[in-house]
């Protein structure tokens, strides 16, 4: 499965990361989200559901 990184606004603490990875895991396979620069890498053949699932946590998110 390939891995894309996902650009994410609005996340700006331990508790967004916990909120992003939990959105995520229920679409796809989390590797990390790094809250410094606001970015999460996913294993995901469709980057669209991974971007959504962020979305709808609440943050702006886009896949780079």
């Amino acid at each position: 499965m390939p891995s894309v990184t996902i650009q994410i606004d609005g996340m700006h603490c331990n508790a967004c990361v916990a909120r992003v990875s939990r959105a995520l895991a229920k679409a796809d396979s989390v590797k990390v989200v790094n809250v410094a620069i606001g970015q999460a890498t996913v294993e995901t053949a469709n980057a669209a559901a991974a971007v959504d699932a962020i979305v709808k946590a609440g943050y702006q998110a886009h896949a780079k």
